[in-house]
């Protein structure tokens, strides 16, 4: 046996430490959830991929619940484009408005039902319009429209319109992902931490290209699998007419579908790196929606 005081002191050596097992902590005050004696989730290169393997199955589980979401959003914006076509043409310069407006509205939705229980359990009709979706289009609007309203006319004189629009589109990019857990901030009524989510998406910058080089293979796929099929239904069919409506139902499906499984990964995303805090717990009112 050996005595207690070489016990106490080997666990206190170096080489006990290194060898205590890893426990994941949340640490509420930086928002964060860290690796105890390792690195923080968020600079694991295949965060992002994971949540996006999380979400496709989330998403395809959810079917119902997600087409009732989009397929009225997708209505909407169906009957807007045909009304700017044949009946006011003049609505053709507020369709990215709407489009926006739409897109905040279902995205607000989707990243509740994807992660507070309570909403999935909620009677009615599961969109609605209010300030989360009023300050989630702005928001959008902003990151959409700034960079090339404020940056590209002075590019434009400084460089070739080619690298001022790629300038432009890059910076762009930049900016959405430094800012992209604001998004799911604002749909879970948590508050914004500006500096914590730059820090943490720039950590997570090689995980969302891996995650993107899959996505893009994987619908890329997709793809060939749907032009297999309505080639193979050309040659069976010749008829045209069928074959557009397909396509249409093929498509409005798809666009729903992947647009569900980018919202999930956001919000699974902002779940495991910056972590969900109650309304109770942060000393606000419950919100009535």
């Amino acid at each position: 046996m050996l005595p207690d005081d070489m016990i106490s002191s080997f666990a206190k050596s170096p080489i006990a430490r290194r060898a205590e097992p890893t426990i994941l902590v949340r640490t509420r005050q930086e928002g964060n959830v860290k690796m105890q004696g390792g690195r923080t989730i968020g600079e694991n290169l295949l965060t992002a991929t994971r949540s996006l393997a999380e979400a496709v199955l989330f998403t395809f589980k959810e079917m119902g619940p997600l087409m009732k979401r989009g397929l009225p959003v997708l209505g909407v914006l169906i009957l807007f484009q045909l009304a700017s076509i044949y009946l006011l043409p003049q609505l053709t310069y507020a369709h990215k408005a709407v489009q926006t407006v739409l897109y905040s509205i279902f995205a607000v939705s989707w990243h509740r039902f994807t992660l507070l229980p309570e909403s999935r359990s909620r009677p009615g009709f599961p969109l609605a319009f209010g300030m989360r979706e009023i300050l989630f289009a702005l928001v959008a609007a902003a990151l959409t429209f700034m960079p090339s309203l404020l940056l590209y006319p002075v590019l434009s004189t400084l460089l070739p319109r080619e690298a001022a629009i790629i300038t432009v589109a890059v910076i762009s990019l930049l900016v959405y992902i430094a800012l992209l857990f604001v998004f799911p901030a604002i749909a879970l009524d948590q508050k914004i931490r500006l500096e914590l989510f730059c820090r943490e998406n720039f950590k997570l910058f090689f995980s969302y290209i891996i995650a993107g080089i899959i996505g893009l293979f994987a619908t890329w796929l997709l793809s060939l699998g749907v032009s297999f099929v309505l080639s193979t239904l050309a040659k069976l069919t010749g008829d045209m007419r069928t074959l557009t409506i397909i396509f249409t139902l093929i498509s409005s499906f798809l666009s729903i579908l992947f647009l569900g499984i980018f919202v999930s990964t956001i919000s699974y995303l902002f779940r495991d790196v910056i972590g969900i805090e109650d309304e109770e717990a942060a000393g606000e009112p419950p919100s009535p929606r």
